[in-house]
């Protein structure tokens, strides 16, 4: 009997490990694993790789000319898909979504978003992930519908693991999911 639920543990504990993140749609749970690409550049209107894991926590004061731009890649499918492959959900929009302590939580004002049928995974790129000079928090939220508002979405998860600063633990400690701090 302990064998079985040894078993039983572990056979979760993968499980959770397969899938990173999971949302449901259609009653549906869906795994979602992200994975932060090279930052980008932008010079004269055009964007370049940098040499910068994102994400990218810009200092405030910084001028655009000097900014890291994240990028990531996003691939969601079934959970219980021993393939993983990419489920395309046409209405799916995963957007940053910033906190600030005094309560006026807005989405990011400007990034790119491909979620194409044909393509194996969503791609989100020229994110400015600004730094404020207030406590703030950046996270990713998910929605179906057809505007990035806090009340149309769900939250997905905290960007806390910046490349460019070493207390990422501490950047959202004190934010609730409502836009509001403690």
């Amino acid at each position: 009997m302990k064998y079985l639920i040894l078993i039983a543990l572990i056979f979760s504990f993968k499980t959770m490990a397969e899938c990173p993140l999971e949302i449901f749609v259609s009653d549906q749970a869906h795994c979602v694993e992200i994975k932060w690409l090279e930052g980008e550049i932008k010079k004269r209107g055009n964007y370049d790789l940098s040499d910068v894991l994102s994400p990218v926590l810009n200092e405030n004061g910084l001028v655009p000319q000097e900014w890291i731009y994240s990028q990531a890649e996003i691939k969601v499918w079934l959970k219980n898909d021993p393939n993983k492959l990419h489920a395309y959900i046409p209405q799916l929009t995963i957007f940053p979504f910033m906190y600030m302590g005094h309560g006026h939580s807005h989405p990011i004002s400007s990034y790119q978003y491909e979620n194409n049928a044909d393509a194996d995974n969503i791609k989100m790129s020229q994110m400015n992930l600004q730094e404020m000079p207030m406590s703030s928090c950046w996270t990713l939220r998910w929605t179906l519908a057809n505007e990035q508002k806090l009340r149309s979405s769900q939250h997905l998860k905290i960007i806390n693991e910046y490349t460019n600063i070493n207390d990422n633990e501490t950047i959202c400690e004190g934010f609730h999911l409502d836009g509001h701090s403690h």
